[in-house]
């Protein structure tokens, strides 16, 4: 029996510069600065839309010829904006407190 089955076909590095891209967003918009909501609504916003909206869409596009914008991940996108925002801004904001202290 078999524990771990490696993944089938080649490796395809769109989704490591998804991940890169989405550090260095962050980073630019937190790195010494300060915390505000506007500014982590505005850093998820970007990220949001072009990360998650158009790149990952490229790319499954490009790996699976997937339709570039489909419905689901738009709805899925939206519902999820103020969750992200809402668990980014308390997560940063008790990640400040910490580092203060």
């Amino acid at each position: 029996m078999k524990v771990y089955d490696p993944p089938d076909g080649p490796y395809f590095p769109g989704f490591a510069i998804n991940e890169f891209l989405t550090g260095f967003i962050y980073g630019c918009f937190f790195y010494k600065k300060k915390i505000t909501l506007p500014r982590v609504i505005i850093a998820r916003a970007v990220i949001t839309i072009f990360i998650n909206l158009i790149l990952t869409s490229l790319w499954l596009n490009i790996l699976y010829q997937s339709p570039l914008f489909t419905m689901i991940r738009l709805i899925k996108n939206i519902v999820m904006f103020p969750v992200d925002v809402a668990i980014l801004y308390f997560a940063l904001k008790g990640a400040q407190r910490v580092n203060l202290k």
